[in-house]
């Protein structure tokens, strides 16, 4: 799904989406890989534009993401260390 098209984009002005669409970096995961380590420096937020991303904190799973939906936008924003992995 082009970034234009997930809903994640339609919160920003046109000027804010063009912005975005532009620093965006479309990455491919394998299943079960890790992202990104609990504790670790928010990068960037994460929009899923396809198949689901399953949540940890602690050793425990906390939640799935599906896609057209987003997260690691509360490390980006307050710039603490991230509370998921």
């Amino acid at each position: 799904m082009p970034p234009a098209v997930n809903p994640f984009f339609e919160l920003f002005s046109a000027q804010g989406r063009s912005t975005l669409e532009k620093a965006a970096q479309p990455r491919t995961f394998a299943a079960g890989a890790l992202l990104f380590p609990e504790d670790g420096t928010a990068d960037g937020v994460y929009v899923i534009e396809a198949g689901e991303v399953e949540l940890f904190a602690s050793g425990t799973s906390i939640g799935i993401v599906e896609a057209c939906k987003f997260f690691g936008e509360l490390g980006v924003l307050t710039e603490v260390p991230r509370t998921v992995g």
